[in-house]
C-alpha cells in the first residue's frame, strides 16, 4: 500500500512539474509575440485551458478533431487579445 501511494505521489509531482513547465513555455511564447506581462499571463492561461481541454476531449470522446478545433479557437483568442492591447 505504501509503495502504491509513493508511486502515485511521484506521478502527481511529475504532472505538476510538467504543467508548470508548459505554463512557462506558453508565457514565453506570449511574451515573444509582444504581449506585456499581465496580458501575456492571461493569454498563456487561456491557451493552457484550451490545450488541456483539447487533450481531455480527444481522450474521453475519441475526438480526432479536438486539437485542430483548439488551434482554431487559439487563433481567434490570440487575435482578440492583440486587438484589445
Amino acid at each position: 500500500m505504501a509503495a502504491a501511494l509513493d508511486s502515485l505521489c511521484r506521478v502527481y509531482l511529475a504532472v505538476l512539474n510538467h504543467k508548470q513547465r508548459t505554463r512557462e513555455w506558453l508565457l514565453s511564447l506570449a511574451l515573444a509575440e509582444g504581449f506585456d506581462g499581465p496580458a501575456a499571463r492571461r493569454l498563456s492561461s487561456y491557451l493552457m485551458i484550451l490545450m488541456e481541454g483539447a487533450i481531455i476531449t480527444a481522450l474521453v470522446q475519441n475526438d480526432l478533431y479536438a486539437g485542430r478545433q483548439a488551434g482554431e479557437a487559439a487563433a481567434i483568442l490570440i487575435d482578440r487579445c492583440k486587438r484589445q492591447g
